[in-house]
């Protein structure tokens, strides 16, 4: 990402222990989330540190480093990643954070999902780069709320397009968090390659071009 579209982007790292037992909370700053290198929603928030049961984390973390997440899900990307534990500045608050998901096939943003309600009703919303709400959803309920357009959408998609140049099918991932733009992740299955896309109820304008 630094090589392609600039450091800029990127979320600030405080720490990369190469393992969970290198973690001190001394060491730690204030406010950081955790997250394992080779997993998948592998990550521990900390929004005060006084609060924080560092504990309990080491616990769940040394769990997560034993498990090899390529056996649960077969996405061949993960299966010889080393594991590290990334300390990273944590954006937001327990709220949550807007983020969104651009699909880009060979190297072009096709749309852009939008989750909210995570921890209660996940709901998703898929829109066409004129953010245009379309029909359809992948796993969870298409939601009914609606999101204004970020402002710095078009520099979103810009970047897309950079970082999924070359490969067949990518989703890059950004927060958008005070009006700024942070790169999250990028993906080669989207949801481990098994989240079925689905109309939310029969539509004709989509014809065939959903193939259930």
């Amino acid at each position: 990402v630094r090589a392609t579209v600039g450091e800029e982007i990127l979320v600030p790292t405080y720490f990369i222990f190469s393992d969970v037992s290198e973690v001190s909370k001394a060491l730690l700053p204030d406010r950081f989330i955790l997250k394992m290198s080779h997993g998948s929603g592998w990550n521990i928030a900390c929004y005060a540190k006084s609060n924080f049961d560092i504990e309990k984390a080491l616990r769940k973390m040394a769990h997560w480093e034993s498990t090899n997440y390529y056996d649960i899900g077969k996405e061949l990307p993960h299966k010889n990643i080393k594991p590290r534990v990334l300390c990273e500045q944590l954006l937001g608050d327990e709220s949550g954070i807007e983020d969104y998901k651009i699909f880009c096939f060979n190297g072009e943003p096709a749309y852009i999902q939008v989750d909210y309600d995570r921890s209660t009703h996940h709901k998703r919303i898929f829109y066409d780069l004129n953010w245009k709400a379309l029909p359809f959803t992948t796993l969870y309920p298409r939601g009914e709320k609606i999101f204004i357009k970020p402002k710095k959408l078009n520099q979103m998609l810009s970047i897309a397009e950079k970082l999924s140049r070359d490969l067949p099918f990518a989703r890059i991932d950004f927060y958008y968090y005070l009006s700024k733009i942070y790169f999250s992740e990028i993906t080669l299955h989207h949801g481990g390659g098994f989240e079925p896309f689905f109309p939310n109820k029969f539509d004709a304008i989509l014809g065939d071009r959903i193939k259930l």
